[in-house]
Parts: C-alpha cells; sequence; structure tokens
C-alpha cells in the first residue's frame, strides 16, 4: 500500500511494511526523471520477501545493487539488518537515497554511496553478507557485469537474492546472466514468483517476478585443485577402474528450488 505527497517534480511515496512500520521514498515524478527515479514492482516483490523472512537480513551486512529509489535496502534497514548500504552509479539517485535514509530516521545503520560495476577496485565497503538487487539484468552488460559485482562482494557463506521481471524481451539477459552467475562458481534456488503491480498500485496479474537466490558452490569454496593434482587423481582413478571394473560417480549436488506460487506483493 502506498500514499502520496509531494510538490513540484518531487514526490514522497509511502510504503506500510506493518501496520506500526512504514517506509517513505523520495521519488522523482516520470516527466522529471529517468527509469531509476520511481519505485518498479521488482523492488515491491523482494521488499516482501524481506518482510516475510524468506531474504533474512536480520543482523546482517546487506548490499543492495542498482538501488533506484532504495525500497529494499530502507525494508532491509528497517527489517533489523546490521548494516545497509545503498548504491547505484547516478550520483543523483544516491542524493535520492540519502534524503530517504534521512526521511525515515535510518542513519544509524543505512547509507548510500555510488558503485562503478566496471571499477571495483575503487570502492572500499569490504564484503557482505547479503546482497539483494531489483530488476538490474536488463541490459547485456547487467548480465555479464552483475555477476562479477556479487563475486567480489559476497561473503563464501552469503546470499545473493535478484528479483528479476519475466519480461519476453529480457529472456536473452537473463539467460546469459544465470550462464554467468554458474561460471562465477553459484548455483540457483528459484524462491516464489508473486504477481507484480505497476508504478502507482494498479494490479497487472500477466506481471510476474522470480526471486532467484544465489550462493556459491560448496566445491568453489574448496582449495583450487592444481593441474598436477588433478591430472594424479585422473590417473588414480583409472588404476581404480582397472582394478575394480566398475566406476560409480559420485552423486552430485542438486540444486534446491522451492515450488512457484501466486501472490499479490503489498508492502
Amino acid at each position: 500500500m502506498s500514499s502520496f505527497s509531494g510538490w513540484g517534480g518531487s514526490t514522497v511515496r509511502e510504503f506500510e511494511i506493518t501496520p506500526e512500520k512504514k517506509i517513505a521514498l523520495r521519488e522523482i515524478t516520470s516527466t522529471e526523471g529517468d527509469l531509476g527515479y520511481r519505485t518498479w514492482g521488482s523492488a515491491m516483490s523482494l521488499s516482501k520477501k524481506i518482510v516475510d523472512q524468506e531474504i533474512q537480513v536480520k543482523g546482517k551486512k546487506v548490499l543492495e545493487l542498482g538501488s533506484g529509489t532504495g525500497l529494499c535496502g530502507l525494508v532491509a534497514a528497517a527489517c533489523d539488518a546490521a548494516s545497509v548500504l545503498l548504491t547505484d552509479y547516478h550520483e543523483n539517485l544516491i542524493d535520492l537515497c540519502r534524503e530517504s535514509i534521512r526521511l525515515n530516521r535510518l542513519d544509524a545503520i543505512a547509507s548510500s554511496d555510488r558503485l562503478d560495476w566496471a571499477r571495483l577496485e575503487e570502492h572500499e565497503g569490504g564484503r557482505f553478507q547479503t546482497i539483494i538487487g531489483s530488476d538490474i539484468v536488463y541490459e547485456l552488460f547487467h548480465a555479464t557485469q552483475v555477476p562479477k559485482v556479487v563475486r567480489h562482494f559476497l561473503m563464501e557463506d552469503g546470499e545473493f537474492v535478484v528479483a528479476i521481471p519475466t519480461r519476453n524481451k529480457m529472456s536473452g539477459d537473463v539467460t546469459v546472466f544465470e550462464e554467468h552467475m554458474k561460471t562465477n562458481g553459484f548455483h540457483k534456488r528459484v524462491l516464489r514468483v508473486h504477481i507484480g503491480r505497476s508504478n502507482g498500485g494498479v494490479v497487472k496479474p500477466s506481471l510476474l517476478f522470480e526471486c532467484l537466490a544465489f550462493a556459491l558452490s560448496v566445491r568453489v569454496r574448496r582449495k583450487p585443485t592444481t593441474f598436477f593434482a588433478l591430472e594424479k587423481k585422473i590417473r588414480r582413478n583409472k588404476e581404480r577402474r582397472n582394478t575394480n571394473g566398475t566406476h560409480t560417480p559420485r552423486e552430485s549436488d542438486r540444486l534446491a528450488s522451492s515450488d512457484l506460487e501466486d501472490g499479490l506483493p503489498r508492502i
């Protein structure tokens, strides 16, 4: 649920997390701002997961990528995260997030800073237990770069959750994104799909959001196998097969996946 108040090209939009807890966001009207200046359905869907504790943020160090207006990061801060860093490429959006942090009196928990995905070495924010992002993969550059960003900032036992609208025109980019996540050592699980709502609260039953959760594969956390160790292991396996006559491969880890279920993401 949301309400509006504002002046000129600026609007304060209010989201209800619980009857006792609300988030106020500073937004720029569509005529004044670009796409990132408005709060979209994917952010509401991801925020719903945080509120329902399907994404665990309590007591954790959280990073939000492509924050835009910062709804997800602010919801994480309001849901008792230890700290939250809201990031975006555009300076105007950073200022917008800082204003929303001030409006919600979350200065002790949340902060906002610029992050250039192509120049990660310039950022000294350390690593994070949870990384979140909503609607941040809509170009091929995002599909190839986001996995590198997550690999750079995520702790080994951390989790990255991204909400992606099921747009047909984005399917190719999302496929590339998932392939690059796998290449960077992550395995995926799918959280339940929710019916989304457009900006302004108009329900669009055909607009769905997949929340994809990624964690580092167990085998990636182990010490890398050198070429010589790998060659020795192959030779040993061949000798074992020659001795026993049979070879039973170990069963690989299965990807966890919850049932997909529709629901209405009300914040």
